[in-house]
This record gives structure tokens, C-alpha cells and sequence, in this order.
């Protein structure tokens, strides 16, 4: 059953890339110059689930639509392997087009930090830690 999400925001058009030792992380903001802020609201679709391997959501932003596919799995290592690919279409009339990918990279490293950290805030409760 699809569901619809929506969630308001601003995205900053930088003037330089992300620098620093964790702008890999999406921490590094910084670094950069501000040109305009520019408002929007992203709208998510679910488009399939399957619990407790894979979500795929269809978003749509500033003319820009993302198939966004999210996947769980083990790791070789212990714990949990999250993979998250985007297939991007069309063309914003708001940003620049590395500015859409430097805003897409931010949030999906933001949003993989943040996975992770509920992650490890269930892990520590549920063992005591």
C-alpha cells in the first residue's frame, strides 16, 4: 500500500564543495559561502517495501523526481549493510545542477548518520550498555 510523505526545508546553494576531514560525512558546512536559500517541500511516495529487506520511494523536489532504493542486509563483519542508490530525472529551475547533487549527497549522508545512530542508540539500550 503506497503512503505519501512530505516535509518542508530549505536548501542552501553553496559556493564551494564540502571540505574538510569529515565532509564526507556531510559535516563539513563551514567551508562553504551561502549564495540563496531557497524553500521547498520534498514529497515521498513509498513504492514497494519488503520488511525487513528493501524500501524503494519515489521524491519529488524543485522538478527533480529521485527512485530511491534502500536495502538491508548482513555484513560480512557483524551487524547490519545499508545500500541506498538514486536514479535522478528531470532538471530543477531553482539550483544548478551540482547544487542538486551536493543537496541530494547531503541528505543522503545525513540520512545514513542518522540510521545509524538510532542503530546504535537501540543496540546500547537493548544490551545495557
Amino acid at each position: 500500500m503506497p503512503s505519501r510523505i512530505s516535509n518542508a526545508f530549505s536548501i542552501a546553494e553553496f559556493t564551494t564543495k564540502l571540505r574538510g576531514p569529515r565532509a564526507r560525512h556531510g559535516r563539513s558546512v563551514a567551508a562553504c559561502v551561502i549564495v540563496r536559500q531557497v524553500r521547498a517541500t520534498v514529497s515521498a511516495d513509498v513504492t514497494s517495501i519488503s520488511p525487513p529487506r528493501a524500501i524503494s520511494l519515489l521524491n519529488r523536489a524543485l522538478g527533480v523526481t529521485a527512485e530511491q532504493h534502500v536495502s538491508f542486509g548482513p555484513d560480512l563483519r557483524g551487524g547490519t549493510r545499508v545500500r541506498m542508490t538514486m536514479d535522478l530525472v528531470g532538471k530543477s529551475s531553482e539550483l544548478s545542477e551540482s547544487a542538486v547533487h551536493e543537496a541530494i549527497t547531503f541528505f543522503t549522508n545525513d540520512t545514513l548518520d542518522t540510521v545509524v545512530a538510532l542503530c546504535r542508540r537501540r543496540f546500547s539500550s537493548a544490551s545495557g550498555q
